[in-house]
């Protein structure tokens, strides 16, 4: 479904505006793509580009698919369940669980034609390429990563630990000296750093002040003279220092 407008004149404000009306294609016997009025809006007090916003969650809702991104304009999901409650009501749409099972045979397997009038337009091809990306997972996985950068300085994907175990058991040992290995604290620092804890829960869980952490991280990167604290990881697991669960 989708909407539609035409000019009209206003009698509230003596001008042409649009007149909207909520609309689905559809093709009759004969093929040809039809359109019926679902919902007649009229004239519209808001801003005309909230109706995409509307559209999108009725659609949304027809189909009982699960939004990419959560809808945080109020006005538009009170319009949008403003226009979907008049609509069952009047029977315009069947939301029911048979209509939907029925919905999803979207080919008639008798002429070899997709029903939906618009075949398969530019807003499905954009959701199934999305769906496709993992768009949505990805952000996520950002979000944590920025987080974790913030807190730790370094962040890896949990499903990068096999290659991070693979690279401890073949690149070859530090020839660096017995004496020179981290100190029980520092391991213990190191241990938890590499679980993603910041520096403050590791100082809570260790009872050590957060600068304390810091310094014990600062000489761990002065001993393996790596340039970030993955360098610090990447030697610890090379060497034996460091076991990922």
């Amino acid at each position: 479904m989708y909407f539609r407008s035409s000019l009209r004149n206003n009698p509230a404000t003596q001008q042409s505006e649009g007149y909207w009306r909520l609309v689905e294609s559809y093709r009759n016997e004969f093929g040809r793509v039809c359109h019926r009025t679902l919902y007649t809006v009229g004239f519209i007090s808001f801003n005309p580009d909230k109706l995409v916003d509307i559209q999108r969650i009725l659609n949304n809702r027809l189909e009982r698919k699960t939004p990419l991104f959560e809808q945080t304009d109020q006005e538009a999901l009170s319009i949008a369940d403003k226009y979907w409650h008049e609509m069952v009501s009047k029977k315009k749409i069947d939301s029911s669980d048979h209509a939907f099972e029925k919905s999803k045979r979207v080919v008639d397997i008798d002429s070899i034609k997709h029903k939906d009038a618009r075949e398969i337009g530019a807003e499905w091809m954009c959701y199934q390429a999305l769906k496709q990306l993992q768009l949505k997972e990805k952000l996520t996985e950002l979000n944590k990563a920025i987080l974790k950068l913030q807190e730790n300085g370094f962040y890896f994907e949990q499903n990068l630990l096999p290659v991070i175990k693979e690279i401890s058991t073949t690149e070859s040992k530090s020839s660096i000296k017995e004496e020179e290995f981290f100190t029980a604290r520092e391991l213990e620092v190191l241990q938890l750093t590499a679980q993603e804890l910041s520096s403050t829960e590791i100082a809570n869980q260790l009872h050590i002040s957060p600068r304390t952490v810091e310094q014990h991280k600062k000489n761990m990167k002065a001993k393996t003279k790596a340039k970030n604290f993955i360098g610090v990881i990447k030697y610890a697991l090379i060497n034996g220092h460091l076991k990922l669960k």
